[in-house]
């Protein structure tokens, strides 16, 4: 039976990630255009993005929940108000399927970090609800005043504030603030540092490179 492209319907599941796929690849795409890694990285993010299949077959992974220390609700409406509002509106139809991660165990970081962050892959090789091997990106949430130590990883990095602030460090270098709408690089293996103020933290990630290797605390 032949069927015009116009009649196909795709299950809701399926449009809602395509929308919330695009709406993170046109907010990277909105911070590329110049002669900086940062510029040209966020532009290849965009990219591979753009070039994904969310209604091809998902990694079947079990879905673990949010962290109980997390205020969900308030950091939404406050990322929903944002300048990247339209990333968080198209975020929040998925939220029931995301499955929330964390890198490191509790006798390594500590049990307040392990309560109040935590990350989950929206693309990736291997979690992500999208399946991809050459980006991955998802969002991930720090409490108010929560330091994560110094940590390093192959992979080439940036951080796209959605709401809050926090203080960033690479290597030895002076602390910075960044809030809402600041975008973030981080070469392959630089040491860094993200201490939260009294408000939570709400990012949006992607890595390009070795995807295979989680961050590690401390120094190469």
């Amino acid at each position: 039976m032949n069927m015009d492209r116009e009649s196909v319907v795709l299950p809701p599941a399926v449009t809602v990630l395509t929308d919330l796929v695009t709406a993170m690849a046109e907010a990277f795409r909105s911070c590329g255009g110049t002669a900086t890694r940062r510029a040209a990285m966020a532009a290849s993010v965009a990219n591979r993005l753009g070039g994904l299949n969310p209604s091809a077959g998902r990694p079947n992974v079990e879905r673990c929940a949010m962290p109980s220390g997390i205020a969900m609700d308030d950091i939404m409406e406050e990322a929903e108000a944002g300048p990247m509002g339209a990333v968080a509106r198209a975020l929040r139809p998925v939220l029931d399927d995301v499955s929330w991660e964390e890198t490191y165990r509790e006798e390594e970081i500590g049990r307040d970090w392990i309560m109040r962050s935590g990350y989950f892959d929206i693309a990736s090789p291997a979690r992500g609800l999208v399946r991809s091997n050459d980006v991955a990106s998802g969002f991930m949430i720090m409490g108010p005043e929560l330091v994560y130590p110094e940590h390093f990883h192959p992979a080439e990095e940036l951080y796209f504030v959605l709401s809050g602030q926090a203080e960033w460090r690479y290597d030895d270098g002076p602390w910075q603030n960044h809030g809402a709408g600041d975008l973030l690089f981080t070469p392959s293996m630089a040491v860094h540092t993200i201490r939260t103020t009294r408000v939570s933290l709400f990012l949006m990630y992607a890595w390009i490179g070795d995807l295979g290797v989680s961050a590690r605390l401390g120094r190469p």
